[in-house]
């Protein structure tokens, strides 16, 4: 199976990525809530309009 550009960009920009990222920088429940928030704002809409 081959990787796509599309793959990777997907991985990347997973709720679970960004909670990992922030979780280094700010308090975990803030993470928590602000990778949420990505997710239902941003990562959602613009995944399910490319598919």
């Amino acid at each position: 199976m081959k990787t796509t550009i599309r793959d990777k960009v997907r991985h990347h920009l997973n709720p679970l990525h960004v909670f990992c990222s922030l979780a280094w920088l700010i308090k975990a429940e803030k993470a928590l809530r602000t990778a949420q928030s990505y997710e239902r704002r941003i990562y959602n809409p613009f995944f399910t309009f490319l598919l």
